[in-house]
C-alpha cells in the first residue's frame, strides 16, 4: 500500500493536492520515507510528474556513500515501486486521510499518556496538535464536523480519571 502511495505521489497533480502537512513523512516506513524526501525535493525542483526511474536516479545520486547492501536494498525497493500501479486519486486520498488520522491519534494518545503519568502538565500540546490538524487539513480532521474555522474545545480533550476530570495544572491553580 505505501509503495502505491509513493507511486501516486510521483504524479504532480496528486502531489500538489497532498503535499506538506497533508502527507507527513511519518506515514511511511523508514526507507520509504527517504524516497519520499527525494520526491519532495524533486517536485520542488522540477515541478512536473516524475517517473520511478527518475526518482531512483536522483535518490542514488544524492546518496553516493551508501553501502553496497543498502544500495541493493533500495534497488529492490525501487524495483517493487516500478511494479506498483499508482492508486486512483480518490482511493489514495482516502487512504492518506485514514493514515493521517492514525498519526494524529497516535500523537494525541502519546500526549495523553504523558499527561496522565505527569510528564506533561498541560493539555496545551493536544490543543495545538488539534488546531494544526484542523487548519492544515480539515478534510482529514480527527474531529468530524470541524472546519478550518473551528477551534478545538479543551473540554473535548479533558482526560477522565476515576470519573473526575483532570485539568491542566495551570487551570487547577487559577480556580484555587
Amino acid at each position: 500500500m505505501e509503495l502505491s502511495l509513493i507511486r501516486s505521489l510521483m504524479n504532480k497533480e496528486f502531489y500538489d493536492d497532498h503535499r506538506g502537512a497533508k502527507c507527513p513523512n511519518r506515514l511511511f516506513s523508514k526507507d520509504v520515507r527517504e524516497i519520499k524526501n527525494t520526491i519532495d525535493t524533486a517536485m520542488d525542483r522540477y515541478e512536473r510528474t516524475l517517473t520511478p526511474d527518475e526518482v531512483e536516479a536522483l535518490f542514488m545520486s544524492d546518496n553516493p556513500t551508501m553501502t553496497t547492501a543498502r544500495k541493493d536494498a533500495f534497488s529492490s525497493l525501487f524495483y517493487k515501486i516500478k511494479k506498483e500501479s499508482p492508486m486512483g486519486g480518490d482511493v489514495a486520498q482516502e487512504v492518506l486521510s485514514k493514515l493521517f488520522q492514525q498519526v494524529v491519534g497516535e500523537d494525541i494518545a502519546n500526549l495523553g499518556v504523558d499527561y496522565v503519568t505527569g510528564d506533561q502538565s498541560s493539555l496545551s500540546l493536544c490543543v495545538i496538535c488539534l488546531s494544526n490538524t484542523v487548519t492544515t487539513s480539515p478534510r482529514t480532521s480527527v474531529l468530524s464536523g470541524m472546519t478550518s474555522t473551528s477551534k478545538p474545545c479543551l473540554t473535548a480533550m479533558t482526560l477522565r480519571h476515576g470519573g473526575h476530570s483532570t485539568y491542566p495544572a495551570s487551570h487547577a491553580r487559577s480556580k484555587a
